[in-house]
């Protein structure tokens, strides 16, 4: 699609920020390794008759972490992406309001204040 002479071409704008399931598998995948002990607990399942419930709670007790740290990642990113609110510059030092002021043609002219030292 193109623009013509005097025509804008609209960009469309969308509110996505990411699913949270594709972000929970992803994590999910990067710590993997922090299953560890819940499959040596599945492994001693078969090897010494150890209860199928550590396995479980261990295997539901590392997702419940991974869910919790997804959710606060995704709050802290949230946080951050506020805009921050116009606020007056009173810096008495700015060049707009006080100081030495530039004139149009380039040379600058010196304030009252400065003058008199």
């Amino acid at each position: 699609m193109r623009a013509g002479k005097n025509e804008v071409l609209q960009v469309r704008q969308t509110k996505y920020s990411g699913c949270f399931l594709i972000v929970l598998l992803f994590n999910i995948l990067i710590n993997i390794e922090w299953s560890l002990p819940a499959w040596i607990l599945l492994i001693l399942h078969f090897v010494i008759d150890l209860s199928i419930w550590w396995f479980i709670a261990a295997l539901a007790l590392w997702i419940v972490f991974i869910v919790l740290c997804t959710l606060f990642i995704g709050a802290a990113a949230k946080c951050g992406s506020e805009p921050t609110p116009y606020r007056e510059n009173k810096n008495p030092y700015s060049a707009g309001k006080y100081g030495s002021s530039i004139k149009k043609n380039g040379s600058a002219e010196k304030s009252d204040e400065q003058a008199d030292n």
